[in-house]
Order: structure tokens, then sequence, then C-alpha cells
């Protein structure tokens, strides 16, 4: 199962990221973590417009492997995209310390790729350490660290481990919230979260954050927005286990008709 996370983003991600809906009716910004400007400087071991030969070749090569990495991901070619993001991992290892953001979007690029492929236990150390990295690069309260909570939730959510999932979807809402984050990527989070309710048969917590979520949508994306669809699927299936069969008809219908439009 693959499960997806909210979008907030720095400036210069350095890595592609790309926001969408999976089939689980979850939504995130995979495959990469984002990377705050300023990190270029730090990771390549130079300041700003005294940038060192060999350590800016360096950083160049890192860039290239894990973008590559990450093409390769999107195009479902997990084998060479794990030879070029474990060369990028090594790469970042020696330009930086252990606590600058081109390990981290290496360590979370590889985890990315082990996850895809069902290794959860391969993927589990890479995302705690890319969080703890995060964390300690931008402090815990950054929407950064909020999308590495995401991003290690679901991976727990995904091995079905509820307990250990929600109170870091919980975690990264009220960051969210506290970082007075975009309103498509609170939704995305309250989306997240209203999930991992629904698959513990939750209901009652499920529904309210499946409005909410559905409202910011409806008021940042339009009425038409493929994640409004999402939203509006995901309550169907909420009212089906809750006896609201019609009422779950109606809101399919509705998501339906968003899916037809050509976006």
């Amino acid at each position: 199962m693959q499960i997806r996370q909210p979008s907030f983003v720095c400036p210069a991600a350095l890595v592609l990221m790309t926001l969408a809906v999976c089939g689980c009716g979850k939504t995130s910004t995979e495959p990469s973590q984002p990377a705050d400007p300023k990190a270029a400087g730090k990771d390549s071991g130079t300041s700003a417009g005294h940038a060192a030969g060999p350590a800016q070749s360096q950083r160049l090569e890192w860039e290239k492997l894990n973008g590559e990495a990450t093409s390769l991901y999107q195009q479902g070619k997990y084998d060479p995209a794990m030879v070029a993001a474990k060369k990028a991992l090594q790469i970042a290892e020696q330009m930086a310390g252990p606590n600058r953001s081109a390990l981290a979007t290496s360590l979370y690029t590889l985890g990315l790729l082990y996850k895809a492929q069902g290794q959860y236990a391969q993927a589990e150390p890479l995302y705690q350490r890319s969080l703890a990295i995060y964390e300690k690069f931008y402090g815990p309260d950054h929407p950064s660290v909020a999308t590495g909570l995401n991003n290690l939730a679901a991976l727990y959510e995904a091995q079905g481990q509820y307990t250990q999932a929600e109170p870091l979807y919980q975690r990264s809402l009220a960051i969210y919230k506290k970082a007075h984050a975009p309103d498509h990527a609170v939704a995305a989070s309250l989306n997240n979260l209203a999930e991992s309710y629904r698959a513990q048969g939750q209901y009652a917590k499920a529904e309210p954050l499946y409005r909410d979520s559905l409202a910011l949508r409806e008021k940042a994306l339009g009425p038409n927005h493929p994640d409004v669809a999402q939203s509006l699927e995901n309550m169907a299936k909420l009212y089906r286990k809750t006896g609201r069969e019609d009422a779950a008809k109606e809101l399919e219908k509705h998501a339906a008709a968003i899916r037809a439009i050509k976006h």
C-alpha cells in the first residue's frame, strides 16, 4: 500500500516533488523531502559565492543521482532507482555531517524505494534517521518535520501498525496548523489522519476530519479538483461503513463527475 503526504515545501526543493492521489485514499508529496535553500552552501562545505570546485562538483553529482533516482521511481523502475539512490546516499554521507539536508533527502529517497517494494524493515531506519536530521536541522515545529512524520506514519500504517502511526499523524497535523501551512497541506494531513481512523473502525473520529479536509480542499483548490473527488470518495466509504448507502452513492456520483472533467 502506497501512502502519500501533504505538500508544504521550502522554496528550493532539491528534487522533483509531485502531489498526487493514490488508490488507498491518501495524499502526499513523493518521492522527496523538501530541502532548505540555505542548505546548499552548508552541505557543500562552502559559503555563498565562494563555492570550492571539488565540493561543488560533489554537490552537482549528488543532485544528478538523486534526481535520477526520483525519475526512475516515478516510472516504477525500482532496481536502477535503487542503484542511483545508494550512490547518492554515499556521496551525501561524504559531503555532509549528520545534520545536513542532502543526507536526510537521500535517506528518505532510498527508504521510499524500499517501501514501494514492500521492504518495510529496510525502509524504517532510513525514514527515522531522515526525520531525526530534519528535526535537528529545522527544529521540531518546521513543516518539513511534519512531512517526515507523515512519511513515517504512512510506513507504519502500511504494516497495520496503527497505534504507532496515529500519534505521528496527529503531531504532523498540529505542526502544519501551527506553521499556518497552506490549506491544501492541512487538508491532506486531515485526510490522512481520517483514513487512519477509518481503517481502525473509529468512524466517529474520522468523519469530522473528512468534512474539514473536504471544505479546505474546495476552498483552496476549487470544487472540481481531483483532491476534492478523493475526499468525496473517502467520505462515501465511511458512509457505507456506517449504513448510509444513499448518501454514499450521492458522494460517489459527485466524485465521478469531477473525475470525468479533463484537468
